[in-house]
């Protein structure tokens, strides 16, 4: 079919000026009366600064290790203290050390032992409890007049190494070694009349 000039709307006919102006207006209608393609965003690259995400595993374990108090003083001291009467039987308890966990046997989480192998007092076992096991003596006669222990602290069900807790026992006096006098009592007589800073 030909088409007459002047044949449909002005414009339209083949050869006329406006024709590829129309068909760019009718190409851009169509492109958009579609809907976009919704593309996925880019995930957010690291900064060149920041360190690599370390492994999960290694995080868990850090924060397990962080939250253990285990084998740690109550106080959040790095040592322990105690006063001890040099007049106190053997087999007594010198003190409890105040140490976080559970030292009861079997179902514990912790063990306490101690390092020194000579010392004068023991950890009883399954318990805190720092007992007497030779006589401690002031004057350093007839035991020692004060003892410095270690005790290992083992976290069970860890590979951690033991946490070693410093132990100062020191022994205060009972007043057995009484002063003796020669050739007591002494008598003694002084004048109301006698001046100061008199002569003997």
């Amino acid at each position: 079919m030909r088409l007459r000039r002047g044949a449909g709307p002005p414009g339209w006919a083949v050869g006329s000026p406006a024709g590829p102006l129309v068909l760019c207006l009718l190409c851009l209608l169509l492109a958009l009366g579609r809907p976009l393609l919704a593309l996925p965003s880019p995930a957010p690259s690291p900064s060149p600064g920041a360190a690599p995400d370390a492994d999960p595993a290694r995080h868990a374990a850090v924060a397990r290790a962080q939250a253990d108090s285990r084998c740690f003083l109550e106080s959040g001291s790095s040592a322990e203290s105690f006063f001890v009467s040099e007049d106190l039987p053997v087999g007594s308890v010198i003190g409890v050390l105040s140490v976080l966990g559970d030292p009861s046997e079997p179902h514990g989480d912790i063990a306490l032992r101690l390092q020194e192998t000579d010392s004068p007092v023991r950890v009883s076992p399954g318990s805190k409890n720092l007992t007497l096991m030779r006589r401690l003596d002031k004057e350093g006669i007839e035991g020692p007049a004060s003892v410095y222990i270690s005790i290992i602290c083992d976290r069970k069900r860890t590979a951690d190494p033991g946490l070693s807790i410093p132990v100062n026992i020191r022994v205060t006096d009972a007043n057995d070694n009484a002063p003796q006098f020669v050739n007591a009592p002494y008598v003694l007589n002084i004048s109301e009349v006698r001046t100061k800073n008199f002569p003997k």
